[in-house]
């Protein structure tokens, strides 16, 4: 779509770590702390399939809004990938962060963060 990323329901997920870390563990990078791949370990029976791909869309694309991470992987509809946020947030996969000007509706609104991505900080932590 216009060169952008496709969300990728019926795609394999992209990653730069390689095919092997990404089937045996999608939620942490082989370069993160044991714990934490230990933690994102734990989370993987929990998720269901459209949870892990918008989980794959906030690694990929981290720091954005719903808005802007629904125009970003071609989806018609920001509840597709709002409502699944709401469900990993509750199950400590993906944090709110600072709300910012989002670049699709031009309101505050907040972005989304996992903590196992190697460039998420506190700071960014509302």
């Amino acid at each position: 779509m216009n060169g952008q990323p496709s969300f990728g329901f019926d795609s394999p997920r992209r990653s730069s770590t390689g095919p092997d870390e990404m089937n045996r563990n999608p939620l942490a990078r082989r370069t993160d702390p044991e714990t934490s791949k230990a933690a994102a370990a734990a989370i993987i029976p929990a998720l269901g399939a459209i949870q892990r791909k918008a989980l794959d869309a906030v690694r990929e694309a981290p720091r954005l809004t719903v808005r802007e991470l629904a125009r970003r992987f071609g989806l018609e509809d920001p509840r597709e990938i709002g409502r699944r946020l709401g469900e990993l947030e509750k199950l400590g996969a993906v944090i709110r962060g600072k709300p910012r000007k989002c670049s699709v509706t031009g309101r505050n609104a907040a972005v989304w963060i996992t903590l196992t991505s190697e460039t998420d900080t506190r700071k960014d932590l509302s």
